[in-house]
This record gives C-alpha cells, sequence and structure tokens, in this order.
C-alpha cells in the first residue's frame, strides 16, 4: 500500500499507540434517579445533551415529580428512539411530590398541572363549594366526570391538606 503512512510503533506516547481498548458506552455510564438527577448527570446519558436535560427537567417540575421511568418519555417532543436508549439507566427512586391541595387550590394551581384541565378544576372547585372539603382524594370520584383511570394518574401530586 504505498499511499498509507502508519506512525511506527513508538511514535505513540505510550508505547502502545496500537493498542486497541474498546471500552462500551454503557459500561461507563450509571444509573440516574430521575426524581433527583440534575442537569449534568442527565447529559451523561446516549442522546441528552444540555437542551434534552432542561426539558425533562422543566417536564419534572410542572409534573411535581416523576411516578415512574415512562413519565420521562411524556416530555415534549423526546423522540421515543432518545427515550428508548436512555431507559435502561433510569430509576424511580422514592419520589418527593409537589402536592396540589384539592380543599384549598384555585382555579389558576389546578390548571397549571399538566393532567389537570381546565374543566376538571372547575369540576373540583364547584364540588368542593357545594359540598365542603374533601375527605380524601378519592372524593374527587363523586364527580360523575372524573373517571378512574385518571385519579390513578393524577393522584400522585394531590392531597386533601388541612381540614
Amino acid at each position: 500500500l504505498p499511499f498509507v503512512a502508519l506512525p511506527s510503533k513508538t511514535d505513540g506516547a505510550s508505547g502502545d499507540f496500537f493498542t486497541s481498548k474498546k471500552i462500551s458506552k454503557s459500561a461507563e455510564i450509571q444509573s440516574i434517579d430521575i426524581n433527583t438527577a440534575e442537569t449534568n448527570e442527565w447529559t451523561r446519558l446516549p442522546g441528552i445533551g444540555e437542551g434534552w436535560a432542561r426539558k425533562i427537567l422543566t417536564w419534572r417540575d410542572k409534573l411535581g415529580g416523576f411516578t415512574s421511568v415512562g413519565q420521562v418519555a411524556e416530555t415534549r417532543h423526546l423522540p421515543d428512539s432518545v427515550f428508548q436508549k436512555v431507559r435502561p439507566f433510569l430509576v424511580c427512586g422514592k419520589p418527593d411530590f409537589n402536592r396540589i391541595s384539592i380543599n384549598t387550590a384555585d382555579w389558576k394551581t389546578l390548571n397549571e398541572h399538566p393532567y389537570i384541565e381546565a374543566s376538571q378544576a372547575r369540576w373540583i372547585i364547584a364540588y368542593r363549594e357545594q359540598h365542603g372539603n374533601y375527605r380524601s382524594v378519592d372524593d374527587l370520584l363523586k364527580i360523575p366526570e372524573i373517571k378512574r383511570e385518571w385519579l390513578d394518574r393524577v393522584k400522585p401530586y394531590l392531597s386533601v391538606g388541612l381540614l
């Protein structure tokens, strides 16, 4: 091969220039707790740069914390291919949710939560005004428009607060 020039073995500073060490990217990556990880931890994951890390943290803050790894996939515009790459490295540790008291929250506070629509916020407040304070979050099922599936999804983010 007259046009190929390779450095001699002694051209490498350590003397082992041609030694091939393949280090698996996944071996270098450590799992992160999705409820406590900060931007620098997220950016160590494959396919996650600072932009995606900020979006994930913004989504976590809007929710009040993650209840499952799958909620990371709900991050706005996060490609499923990226989520599938990082999923093996995600752990959902014991969350400490920011809970909304359904006995004291106003419409704006309820409606700001990503899982609570404007109409649901109105129903919650209207029922409270007509029937008094809720004794448990499950009392929301007394509202005919509230379905069990929705309540199961939003329940970790709600409380009755002080009665």
